[in-house]
């Protein structure tokens, strides 16, 4: 039986895409968080691997928009808020966003992403794949990276491809 490797276990950051999932499938009412623990107790896996100059590629899902983009469920709110619990923490990095989840605007910003940095994709369940643990999905996610980080606790028991999916093509963690 192949044991789970941790974080620590993995070598030679710096300058890696690593593809780290979180969940921050917040609840949200009128555009305000409700509860932000999911963000803050991921912190120090972002902390870690920036202080490990990785180049961080992250994902999440939010809500059930059923496949498709639903502009009340973009990540929007929920980086914003990110980046104020990160400064709280002096946790200092450039952030963007994509506007999608894979495709070529994607892998432009992959390839601008420097050591340090962050970039987040949008929502993954925008793409229906997500839900279906699509192997070609797995594959365009996976191919964004190098490794993969799972940090994503309250999502974890989901086969969806961007959680045991993209485990099948890339070192995971």
């Amino acid at each position: 039986m192949a044991l789970m490797k941790t974080l620590k276990q993995l070598h030679d950051i710096e300058g890696k895409r690593i593809l780290l999932r979180v969940d921050y499938n917040l609840p949200i009412s009128e555009g305000k968080i409700e509860d932000e623990t999911r963000i803050i107790e991921s912190l120090d896996t972002v902390r870690y691997l920036l202080d490990h100059r990785a180049r961080l590629i992250m994902c999440t899902h939010l809500g059930r928009p059923e496949g498709r983009p639903d502009p009340t469920l973009r990540l929007d709110p929920i980086i914003k808020r990110f980046l104020v619990l990160m400064d709280e923490r002096g946790i200092e990095t450039a952030v963007r966003k994509a506007n999608e989840v894979v495709g070529q605007e994607v892998d432009q910003l992959v390839e601008a992403t420097k050591p340090g940095e962050i970039l987040f994709l949008e929502n993954v369940r925008f793409d229906a794949r997500e839900e279906q643990n699509d192997p070609q999905f797995s594959a365009e996610l996976a191919k964004l990276a190098e490794s993969y980080v799972d940090d994503a606790f309250g999502a974890i028991h989901r086969a969806h491809a961007s959680t045991v999916g993209v485990a099948n093509w890339l070192p995971s963690y």
